[in-house]
């Protein structure tokens, strides 16, 4: 059996302090990812996805439960074994790019394998070699302010997985796109899904962004409400299913 890139066991995080009311944001939570696997996480504001995603990147500790990814288990990681993990295990897509304004695209693509120490020809050679995956060569040498939103979300994706990572996340990464350079940016996760056999968890409350991945996992109240798999359907058939479900799983 296939052990899982990602394995969450009974999760729950609760906030609030002593003599406030608690609120629980996750509650026994339950799923794996297998490697490889592109897997959406659904859900109306407020229903955990964030949290749970925040949990996974080790941005945030869970109350108890385990999250165990690629054979690491997260919440019992401390100090400098969550920075090593963050450098090496995870690579993250943000809405909003978050690329550092007063370094280059070449800069900012190479700042995860600069931070581990990584030598210099071998940088080089991983950055020139996630820019010609991307498309991307031409717009090594210029800063964020003198790119598109769409080239941005590309060198944000480089940076993301030029140290190769077990895990790419993706939080609403298409939310501050236009529809062509969102397409864009999905035809590519889709491509490094596909060629790199690089595991993808994309947290979306956007059905035509959900329709590119392979299954679905629908949250509500902290917990998961039901799932999707798309397998043998078309992108656009898959993506009527969701819309179905999201009717469904709403009321």
């Amino acid at each position: 059996m296939t052990t899982p890139i990602v394995d969450v066991h009974d999760l729950e995080k609760t906030y609030g302090k002593a003599g406030e009311r608690p609120y629980t944001a996750l509650q026994n939570l339950n799923f794996t990812v297998a490697p490889g696997e592109f897997v959406g996480i659904m859900g109306a504001s407020g229903s955990g996805k964030t949290t749970l995603l925040n949990m996974l990147s080790t941005l945030d500790t869970p109350t108890k439960g385990q999250v165990v990814v690629n054979g690491h288990d997260v919440t019992q990681m401390r100090g400098n074994q969550l920075s090593d993990f963050r450098a090496q295990e995870v690579g993250f897509i943000f809405q909003d790019f978050n690329l550092l304004e007063s370094l280059t695209a070449e800069e900012n693509i190479g700042l995860p394998l600069a931070l581990t120490g990584t030598p210099s020809k071998v940088m080089d050679q991983a950055i020139h070699e996630v820019a010609t995956t991307l498309s991307i060569e031409d717009l090594l040498k210029k800063y964020p302010a003198q790119l598109s939103g769409g080239q941005k979300q590309r060198v944000a994706a480089a940076r993301a997985i030029v140290h190769r990572p077990a895990l790419l996340m993706g939080d609403e990464p298409t939310g501050a796109l236009d529809s062509t350079s969102a397409r864009e940016l999905l035809d590519l996760l889709t491509t490094i899904n596909r060629e790199q056999q690089m595991s993808v968890l994309l947290v979306t409350h956007d059905p035509f962004s959900a329709s590119f991945c392979q299954r679905i996992l629908f949250i509500k109240d902290g917990q998961i409400g039901s799932e999707l798999t798309r397998g043998e359907l078309s992108r656009q058939d898959f993506y009527q299913q969701v819309l179905n479900a999201l009717g469904t799983f709403s009321e």
